[in-house]
């Protein structure tokens, strides 16, 4: 059985390949019955055995089909198989979970009869790190402690597109290429089906995640990633040659600021601390990231978050880093900020703070997203490693002007990503609108490739252009500006 997105792509790809290569094949030719667009049927030696004749075009003397079916649950449900194909299964179900999953599911069992002699082939560019064909990626490279696979059964190939082709010209030798140590030969090669050429460079040059995505056989995030994967390395990555490290208190004559994304039960309750560094060449200053914090439901025995314990959090950073601000989302906020403004009148406090609440619309959220981007495609921000804050920044996708987590697949928040963005757009927020007027830029513009990173000229309009909104693997197995009030925003 063949499985693709659509039937006509099931029976035009794969289905096809495999077709021609049985049809044409000299040691299948006594067992062709009839080919079809969408089936080939053959005749088995118990056939033939029996007396049925392979007669083309006779599909009824054939016990065994190879068809091309529909990416239904039920398609896949009935007949005993011996191999099951999944073409471009990362490209199926790519805004929900369900019908990659579900199709798989139900193929499967078909394969029982045929015990260990059961094969699962899923060929496709990689796509994003979500759904069935990621996770057989993930499971066929598992490995135990000893690092000895911990599937057997599983083999993953993953390559570049041209890599099929390379060498072509081993088959023009006296004698040409054997397939096996005692033959046949590969069919000989007069030019490569496909090469990394000019054309090609110049297509990576143009839009690197793409071509990395279709070309290099590398997986994307998501299918509308947010952040590209190497920004957001470049994030985690050392600055100034230093590996930053999470602060536990801050400096003297360094100005702090910090936002709280609290929750309860279906959200983590997350809190980041940054300052603005040292301007570069650009005169743009850079957003230090000194410390992120994250309690997450999991955490609490009744699976929600003790309040009190955040509220607590919350205090021993303003204590530790003396923040010029600290504001709040929206989310049950107004009953702490009023007792963490009483609680500072009754502190010696090097300052107090500023402590307001940021109201989440849609306008403001897109706002303070397309900051962070701009300023992390700039390379001007600079962070401590920490999984959960690296995972949720590479997991983002955008839909209709909304930036939001994933709604299936294992990292399904963004909390520690919205106070990244809040403290960025904060301490840079008023740099970067200013940088972008000069260079007559809206907000959110990239070059292709990424704008360039810190240390180097600023970009021209000219070598700009609009964000978008935002080879192949095959897997076989056998079996706002810093502390300025703004119009709309509560201050104290």
């Amino acid at each position: 059985m063949v499985f693709a997105g659509e039937h006509s792509q099931a029976s035009d790809n794969l289905f096809r390949d495999l077709s021609r290569l049985v049809s044409s094949a000299p040691c299948f030719e006594p067992y062709v019955a009839a080919t079809t667009k969408r089936a080939l049927h053959l005749c088995t030696p118990r056939d033939l055995r029996e007396g049925k004749r392979p007669a083309r075009e006779l599909a009824s003397s054939a016990s065994l089909v190879i068809d091309a079916r529909p990416t239904t649950g039920l398609a896949g449900r009935g007949p005993a198989a011996f191999m099951t194909l999944f073409d471009e299964l990362a490209h199926l179900g790519v805004d929900t979970a369900r019908s990659a999953d579900e199709l798989y599911e139900a193929a499967v069992p078909a394969l029982d009869q045929f015990g260990v002699d059961g094969l699962i082939v899923q060929a496709s560019s990689p796509a994003s790190q979500l759904g069935k064909f990621y996770a057989s990626y993930r499971a066929a490279l598992a490995l135990n402690d000893d690092d000895t696979p911990k599937d057997p059964t599983m083999l993953t190939v993953q390559l570049p597109s041209w890599a099929l082709y390379e060498d072509w010209e081993l088959t023009n030798l006296p004698g040409g290429l054997s397939m096996l140590p005692d033959g046949p030969n590969f069919a000989r090669i007069d030019k490569p089906a496909l090469v990394y050429g000019d054309a090609m460079r110049r297509a990576e040059v143009a839009n690197r995640s793409v071509f990395a995505v279709e070309r290099r056989a590398q997986w994307r995030t998501s299918m509308n990633s947010f952040l590209d994967a190497d920004v957001v390395d470049a994030v985690f990555a050392p600055h100034n040659g230093t590996v930053l490290a999470m602060q536990q208190h801050g400096r003297l004559g360094t100005e702090y600021v910090v936002h709280v994304d609290p929750a309860e039960n279906r959200a983590n309750f997350a809190i980041v601390v940054a300052h603005a560094g040292a301007r570069d060449d650009r005169d743009l200053p850079h957003v230090i990231v000194d410390a992120i914090h994250v309690l997450k439901p999991a955490d609490f025995a009744d699976g929600r978050i003790d309040q009190v314990k955040g509220f607590q959090l919350i205090q021993r950073l303003i204590a530790a880093f003396a923040p010029v601000v600290v504001t709040f989302d929206q989310y049950q906020s107004a009953l702490s900020i009023e007792m963490l403004r009483a609680w500072c009148d009754t502190q010696s406090l090097p300052r107090r703070p500023q402590i307001f609440e940021e109201t989440a619309t849609a306008p403001h959220n897109y706002r303070v997203a397309s900051m962070f981007k701009s300023a992390a495609q700039l390379g001007l921000v600079h962070a401590p490693r920490h999984d959960l804050a690296r995972l949720e920044l590479l997991h983002l996708q955008e839909h209709d002007g909304k930036v939001d987590p994933p709604s299936f697949g294992p990292i399904r928040t963004a909390d520690i990503a919205d106070a990244l963005f809040e403290v960025t757009t904060r301490l840079v927020g008023q740099d970067l609108d200013k940088w972008h007027q000069l260079d007559n830029l809206p907000l959110g513009m990239s070059q292709a490739g990424g704008l360039p990173l810190a240390g180097t000229s600023s970009p021209t309009a000219e070598s700009l252009q609009w964000p978008t909104p935002s080879g192949g693997l095959s897997s076989v197995r056998g079996r706002s500006g810093r502390g300025m009030p703004a119009r709309g925003r509560h201050w104290r």
